[in-house]
C-alpha cells in the first residue's frame, strides 16, 4: 500500500514539472513577442499607419489635379511663331521726283522710276495678352484672344527690279536713297492686310487651331475642352 502511494506521488510530481515547464515556455514566447512589438511601436511609429496593398486592383487613384493658368502659358509658349499668319506679296509701283517753284512742277526736273518688289506681312497676337478661364470641375478652358496685329513687316531689298527709269540731269534720283519710300510701301501693305476681312478671318482661325493643338496633346490638358470667346 505504501509502495503504491509512493509511485502515485512520483507520477503526480512528474506531470506537474512538465506542466510548469510548458507554462514557462509559453510565457517566455508571449513576453518576447510583446517586447518586440512594443519596441517596434516605440522606435518606428510611422509604420503603424502604412496601408498594406496586396494587389494592383486594390489601388484607388484619386485625381485631384488642378490646372492653372501658368501651366497653360508654359504649354503654349512655343506656339508664338506658329500662330503667326504670313502674307507674301509682289507688287509694282512708280516713283516720281521733280522740282517745284511756287507749287508748280519745273520742266526738265522730273525723274521717274517704275519698280517691282516683294515683301511679307506677318499677322499674329501677343501671347501675354491672352485671357484664360479654367473650370477644373467641368474640364473646360475658355480662351479670349486679343486683337490681331502686324507682328512683322519686311520688304526684301534684293527683290527690287527697275523695268523703267527716267532720271533728269537736273534732279537725279537713286532708289537706294529711298528709305522713306520703303517705309511708305510697308505701311501701305500692312494697312491693306489689316482691312482684308478674309485674310484676318483666316489668321484668326489659324491662331485658334494652333492653340487647340498645343493644349490637346500634353497630359496636363488633354482631358480638357478648349473653347474661344
Amino acid at each position: 500500500m505504501e509502495t503504491n502511494f509512493k509511485n502515485m506521488k512520483q507520477t503526480i510530481e512528474r506531470y506537474a514539472k512538465k506542466w510548469l515547464k510548458s507554462i514557462s515556455v509559453f510565457l517566455l514566447i508571449v513576453s518576447v513577442g510583446f517586447g518586440t512589438g512594443l519596441y517596434t511601436g516605440l522606435t518606428r511609429p510611422w509604420e503603424k499607419d502604412m496601408p498594406v496593398i496586396t494587389t494592383v486592383d486594390d489601388i484607388i487613384v484619386e485625381d485631384n489635379y488642378t490646372l492653372t493658368i501658368s501651366t497653360i502659358e508654359k504649354l503654349i509658349s512655343p506656339a508664338s511663331d506658329l500662330i503667326t499668319t504670313k502674307y507674301n506679296y509682289k507688287d509694282a509701283d512708280t516713283y516720281e521726283n521733280y522740282g517745284k517753284v511756287f507749287g508748280k512742277r519745273v520742266p526738265l526736273t522730273t525723274s521717274k522710276i517704275v519698280f517691282t518688289y516683294r515683301g511679307t506681312v506677318s499677322v499674329g497676337i501677343d501671347l501675354s495678352e491672352i485671357k484664360y478661364a479654367i473650370d477644373n470641375e467641368k474640364k473646360l478652358i475658355s480662351i479670349t484672344l486679343p486683337k490681331l496685329n502686324v507682328v512683322a513687316n519686311e520688304i526684301d531689298d534684293s527683290s527690287f527690279e527697275y523695268p523703267f527709269e527716267s532720271s533728269s540731269i537736273f534732279n537725279p534720283t537713286e532708289m537706294s536713297e529711298f528709305t522713306e519710300l520703303r517705309q511708305q510701301l510697308k505701311d501701305k501693305h500692312a494697312e491693306e492686310i489689316m482691312n482684308d476681312a478674309q485674310f484676318m478671318n483666316t489668321a484668326t482661325e489659324n491662331t485658334k487651331n494652333v492653340l487647340k493643338d498645343f493644349l490637346t496633346v500634353p497630359s496636363e490638358t488633354k482631358d480638357y475642352t478648349v473653347i474661344f470667346k
